[in-house]
């Protein structure tokens, strides 16, 4: 006599995996960009502060933020970083005082897609109140880092909250 065994169906939550292996990919390029000799180039900035973006996103979803909830919180690193934080992003990841200044000098432009679409205003001001690069780049290095073990775990081993 034969035994048939059906499994049901399962359900894996992707979307933490993607955000977060396109947040290391976004970081990687951001890496790869060659400053440029004269004036200013707003890539790197872009790609990291998209990469900071994604990162943060990817442990919101693994905290089970619903998508809609995320896309109400849009690109602002700012109000995504305050969620996370809320959330318990501080005991899987450390984000210095300096850092978040920077992130929030770096939201300015983010938020506003001042690193994708040139503003005469902007170049006049000399591109007052940018944030700096290295910390926004070690930033970014340090979320990659950080929660890829918790972004790419089992969502079954529990929660940080």
């Amino acid at each position: 006599m034969g035994v048939v065994v059906s499994p049901g169906t399962g359900h894996v939550n992707m979307d933490p995996v993607g955000f977060w292996i396109y947040g290391s990919q976004f970081l990687n390029a951001a890496n790869a960009v060659v400053p440029p000799s004269r004036g200013f180039s707003p890539v790197r900035y872009y790609l990291t502060c998209h990469s900071i973006e994604l990162s943060l996103k990817a442990f919101l979803l693994r905290q089970c933020v619903s998508v809609a909830d995320l896309k109400h919180l849009g690109h602002n690193l700012t109000k995504i970083l305050e969620r996370a934080n809320g959330l318990g992003l501080r005991k899987v990841a450390r984000v210095t005082p300096p850092q978040e200044r920077e992130l929030h000098l770096a939201n300015g432009y983010y938020n506003a897609k001042a690193f994708e679409y040139f503003s005469f205003r902007r170049l006049a001001q000399r591109y007052a109140g940018l944030p700096k690069p290295a910390v926004l780049g070690h930033l970014a290095t340090q979320l990659v880092d950080q929660l890829e073990r918790y972004c790419l775990s089992d969502p079954e081993d529990g929660s940080v909250s």
